[in-house]
């Protein structure tokens, strides 16, 4: 009797869900959501703090950040730069 050695992979983890962003860099449908939840809550000339948008996002503090920070580099967000306390607010256009 033999067996064949066959890896399993979940169908779910083959098909990752993923749209491309203008810059060509390629975002998950789920983040892209997260970023535009962050985009439409934030009014213009208001400071906000990653602990305000947890409760928006519905996710933890540390994912918030992470999403914070890539706002900030693609220049949609600005923060004052403060290593404790730090805010966000959205970019003037």
């Amino acid at each position: 009797m033999t067996l064949p050695f066959v890896k399993k992979v979940a169908k779910k983890s083959d098909i990752k869900k993923v749209t491309v962003k203008s810059d060509s860099k390629i975002v998950t449908v789920k983040t892209q959501a997260h970023y535009d939840l962050i985009l439409s809550y934030m009014k213009d000339d208001v400071w906000y703090k990653a602990s305000e948008l947890v409760e928006v996002l519905g996710v933890r503090e540390t994912r918030t950040k992470a999403l914070l920070r890539t706002l900030v580099e693609e220049g949609m967000l600005i923060d004052n730069g403060m290593i404790k306390g730090r805010k966000y607010k959205r970019k003037q256009r």
